[in-house]
């Protein structure tokens, strides 16, 4: 009888484990199918991808926001190296499929070096070059309501670089076009809890997932000059980037495609020959960016990026009396479909200038090169042409009154066939018995021509 109870309570007691075992089982997997389908998990790993292809969309923006405007600022040289560094905090607008979320928060730290080489022309100016990028970033996806899921490691690193082209015409209208390639790498986790019983806690997790990018930009200008002091400066700048598409695990991320246009124009004020202030706005619209993945080859719903966004920027640049040296600061705030700020830093220095080296791009001159004899000391003759070109409204970035030559640019004051950075080289030589050979020489043999022809009528004057 003793041995029937017995065993009557072990049968119960493996029964009540077994059906409690079972139901809690079933209660997990329950929780865990509701869990892992809920858009409020399935879009973490989107929105990691899509700070990969948002903070490289700040990258290439940082080339014609501060790179381009600090190379072509009128210093008269024709080689320059450039350096800008930009912090930022912006939070992105994402919309999914299903659902919509404030999603993505960019912590941002950029850096861009370069070298730009500009050559005159008689139709103009071209400026060429090519760049360097990299930065990091710490981005936040964790807004969720559900308690056990948790995100960390998030983060995102860049190095990249490219190639760039701007030609600025005489009348003020300008085109831009510039080359990116680079990589991306993603540090990303996240964890669920389920605190049920034989359930464990379910984990996704890659470090430095990394990926190939590629882009291109292309713009037009119009810089109207109302006067010497005030100019204003309108643009449309269209950018194409790419994030391509890799396999982790049994993610699979496919390719993200942004396509954006901003419009914006920008006033200009010279304070003086040292120091200028600008402000102005765009309105940029993201056409593109959707980004697709599937997990264990199912395709998960689309993240979107996709909306226009107002930005508003102010800032102030400074250049030593040369021109040789250029340095500005600049802060942007956006509102829309981003909604931040960034704050920034650049500097230029004319590379040969700065050498001491500006005569050498004169010496194989052939088509703008004009001379004449004067009946005067070499050394009166270099006082007369430093304020003959003092009168002309033009500024000397280097002289030499040893050697006999001086370097000015700035004639567009004075002469509409010229840019204001066009630089023309005036060389002085002693020809014995009282008499001093003038050489007016340019790149630019319209220009040349022109003010060696002024040059020359007020150098007789006086």
């Amino acid at each position: 009888m003793r041995f029937c109870q017995k065993s009557c309570v072990y049968i119960i007691l493996i029964f009540v484990i077994f059906v409690t075992s079972a139901a809690n089982k079933t209660l997990a997997e329950q929780l865990n199918m509701r869990v892992v389908p809920d858009p409020d998990v399935l879009h973490v790993p989107q929105k990691a991808r899509a700070a990969g292809i948002l903070f490289v969309n700040q990258a290439s923006d940082i080339l014609t926001d501060q790179g381009l405007a600090s190379v072509v600022k009128d210093s008269a040289d024709t080689s320059s190296v450039f350096g800008a560094v930009s912090y930022g905090d912006s939070e992105y607008k994402t919309k999914v499929d299903y659902t919509t979320k404030t999603g993505v928060d960019l912590k941002s730290s950029l850096f861009l070096g370069g070298f730009a080489k500009r050559v005159d022309l008689n139709c103009g100016q071209l400026l060429s070059g090519a760049f360097y990028n990299y930065g990091n970033d710490n981005y936040d996806v964790s807004d969720y309501p559900l308690p056990f899921i948790s995100v960390k490691g998030h983060s995102n690193k860049y190095h990249g670089g490219g190639l760039f082209w701007r030609f600025d015409f005489k009348n003020n209208l300008r085109g831009e076009l510039s080359g990116h390639i680079g990589n991306v790498k993603t540090d990303f986790e996240y964890q669920i809890y389920q605190p049920y019983i034989y359930q464990p806690n379910s984990r996704m997790h890659y470090d430095e997932y990394s990926s190939l990018c590629l882009g291109w930009h292309a713009g037009l200008g119009y810089l109207h000059k109302f006067n010497d002091s005030f100019k204003l400066d309108t643009y449309g700048r269209y950018f194409f980037m790419r994030q391509e598409g890799e396999n982790v695990g049994s993610i699979k991320f496919f390719d993200v495609d942004s396509k954006r246009l901003r419009l914006g124009t920008k006033l200009l004020y010279n304070a003086n020959s040292a120091v200028s202030f600008y402000g102005g706005g765009a309105y940029e619209y993201e056409f593109g960016g959707d980004i697709n993945w599937a997990i264990a080859d199912k395709n998960i719903d689309a993240t979107r990026l996709k909306g226009g966004t107002r930005v508003y920027e102010a800032g102030l640049t400074m250049k030593n009396n040369t021109g040789d040296i250029c340095v500005g600061l600049g802060a942007q705030g956006y509102f829309g479909l981003r909604k931040g700020f960034a704050v920034t830093a650049k500097v230029s220095i004319g590379f040969l200038n700065f050498l001491g080296l500006s005569v050498e791009k004169f010496e194989k001159e052939k088509t703008g090169r004009f001379e004449k004899i004067f009946n005067t000391s070499q050394k009166d003759c270099f006082n007369k042409s430093l304020e003959i070109i003092e009168k002309l409204k033009a500024r000397v970035v280097h002289e030499n009154s040893k050697k006999g030559y001086m370097v000015a640019f700035d004639f567009s004051k004075s002469f509409g066939c010229c840019l204001d950075s066009t630089e023309v080289g005036i060389f002085i030589t002693d020809e014995g018995s009282g008499k001093t050979k003038v050489e007016v020489i340019s790149n630019n043999s319209l220009l040349a021509k022109d003010v060696s022809t002024r040059f020359f009528k007020m150098l007789e004057q006086q």
